[in-house]
C-alpha cells in the first residue's frame, strides 16, 4: 500500500470513526422512556422553568398513547422550538411519580407526564452530539497530558482517581512523546509527516473513548 492511499485511508477513519462511536455504543437506561412523539399543542404554565405539551407517541416505548412532555428549560438537552403540524420528535424521559407531580408541576389528569431529559430533533441525540464534538477535539486535548502526570503524581491524591484513568494518562503520554520524536524524525518528508499526524489523531480519538464512556 502506498503511502497516498495509507493517508486517504486514514483520513477516512479520523472522520468516520467518532460517528461509529456515537452511533454504536450506547448507554442501557431501561428505567427510561425513549419515543418518537407528535406534538398536539403547547399547554398553558405560569412556571417560567417548565414548558408542557400534549403529545402523541408514535413509535417506541412510552405509558401511554397521549403524554404530557414536560421540558425543563434549564436541564432538557436539546430543543423543543415549534410546534407545527406534523412537527415529530425523538424523547427521551422519565416517568413523573405523583409526588413530582404535586410538588412541582401542573397536573393534567388522565395523562402521564414524562419529563423530558433529551429531545432528538436530528439523527443525533444531544448526548451523542457531544461526544462527537469531545471525540474531535480529542487529538488537541490530549496535547498537554504529559503536564497532567506531573500534577497527578505531586499535586493531586492518586487515590482520588482509578487505575484506569491513570493508565490511560501514561499511554497518552507515551503517544505524545512518540509522535513528537517520529516528527522530528521525519520532518523533511512531507507523506511521512502526515500519516505521522494522522496515526497520532486516530490513536488519540480511540483512547479518549473509555474517558468519556464509561
Amino acid at each position: 500500500m502506498s503511502s497516498k492511499t495509507l493517508v486517504l485511508f486514514l483520513i477516512f477513519a479520523v472522520l468516520i470513526f467518532p460517528f461509529f462511536i456515537v452511533s454504536t455504543v450506547q448507554k442501557e437506561e431501561p428505567a427510561l422512556y425513549t419515543f418518537r412523539a407528535h406534538i398536539i399543542e403547547p399547554l398553558e404554565s405560569s412556571y417560567s422553568v417548565y414548558r408542557y405539551f400534549l403529545a402523541e407517541a408514535v413509535e417506541g416505548t412510552y405509558p401511554d398513547a397521549e403524554v404530557i412532555l414536560v421540558i425543563n428549560m434549564i436541564h432538557t438537552e436539546g430543543e423543543l422550538h415549534t410546534t407545527r403540524e406534523n412537527n415529530e420528535v425523538w424523547i427521551k424521559g422519565r416517568l413523573l411519580t405523583e409526588d413530582d407531580l404535586c410538588e412541582k408541576h401542573y397536573v393534567y389528569p388522565d395523562h402521564a407526564h414524562i419529563y423530558a431529559l433529551q429531545v432528538k430533533t436530528s439523527i443525533l441525540w444531544p448526548d451523542q452530539i457531544a461526544l462527537l464534538k469531545a471525540l474531535y477535539k480529542s487529538p488537541v486535548a490530549t496535547l498537554p497530558v504529559p503536564s497532567y502526570i506531573l500534577f497527578y503524581l505531586l499535586l493531586e491524591n492518586p487515590s482520588s482517581h482509578t487505575p484506569q484513568t491513570f493508565f490511560i494518562l501514561l499511554v497518552k503520554t507515551l503517544l505524545m512523546y512518540v509522535t513528537i520524536f517520529l516528527v522530528i524524525a521525519h520532518r523533511t518528508k512531507k507523506w511521512n509527516l502526515l500519516l505521522i499526524l494522522l496515526i497520532y489523531t486516530l490513536l488519540a480519538m480511540i483512547l479518549t473513548v473509555p474517558e468519556l464512556l464509561y
